[in-house]
């Protein structure tokens, strides 16, 4: 069980981009799903009502540290092309708006 929560734990961490440095609270949080969710496979019907509550609590806290995840120096990047869909379209309505 240790090894299949360190796994999962790891892979959770991975989906969300986070790496092996810093955001060591979500990176905390993320393992501490990961032992939730492989408690709670095992669990009798009582205590998985309770682990399910923990698990939601636990998802929920790391939501709200999702500002922190795969935060860059361009977070603007992946909007590039978008921008760039946006001018070609601004410019074949609005041949004479150049900006």
């Amino acid at each position: 069980m240790p090894n299949e929560t360190l796994a999962l734990g790891e892979k959770i961490c991975r989906e969300l981009g986070i790496n092996s440095h810093g955001k060591t609270f979500i990176r905390w949080l993320c393992h501490y799903l990961a032992e939730l969710i492989v408690t709670e496979g095992c669990a009798t019907k009582e205590e998985r009502t309770k682990i399910r509550i923990q698990i939601v609590d636990t998802v929920r806290k790391i939501w709200t540290q999702r500002n922190d995840l795969n935060r860059d120096i361009r977070s603007l990047e992946n909007l590039e092309g978008i921008i760039g869909v946006i001018r070609f379209q601004n410019e074949r309505i609005l041949p004479n708006n150049r900006s």
